[in-house]
């Protein structure tokens, strides 16, 4: 719809404006949940659901003929590889400290969004990080009722967790 071209192109100008630049590899090229502006806490580390929303978004854009620079889909790309976690055998959440230290240092749905990103972003299904992803999915299938799952059923093992299933 030629309607929407415009705002489309706006929405495609926010995204990229709020796509993380870091000197930090760990940083660069994600998305965060806070808008840069002095009225707000700024969360200076980006997250990969957040990452990936945006991803799908500015695919989805260029899929419909709105422009959209390669370099921000290969900072994005250097980004979400460089999420994955040899030691946890699957994507991070955050790179943040906090987060790493607690209980749970990932989600399951990291992981699950991960390889969907890499899909849009075009790593070959041959490259080995795919293979550590999909081994992570496979331990974690949904194979249970719906009911209310325990944190580490839900946060651990993706048990009733949507957001892993989703992706």
């Amino acid at each position: 719809d030629p309607k929407l071209a415009s705002p489309l192109r706006r929405g495609v100008r926010r995204i990229l404006s709020a796509q993380v630049s870091s000197r930090d590899r760990r940083l660069d090229g994600g998305w965060g949940y806070y808008f840069r502006d002095p009225d707000r806490r700024v969360d200076r580390w980006p997250r990969m659901s957040v990452s990936v929303w945006q991803i799908m978004a500015l695919k989805s854009a260029r899929i419909g003929g709105i422009s959209v620079p390669d370099k921000a889909f290969e900072r994005s790309r250097a980004f979400v590889l460089g999420a994955l976690d040899a030691d946890l055998r699957a994507f991070r959440y955050s790179h943040d400290p906090s987060w790493l230290s607690q209980a749970f240092a990932t989600l399951p749905g990291s992981t699950s969004a991960g390889l969907f990103a890499m899909q849009l972003l075009g790593v070959e299904r041959d490259d080995p990080r795919v293979d550590v992803a999909l081994d992570y999915m496979a331990k974690r299938l949904p194979r249970q009722k719906w009911r209310r799952f325990s944190d580490r059923e839900f946060a651990g093992n993706g048990a009733g967790n949507l957001y892993f299933m989703y992706y």
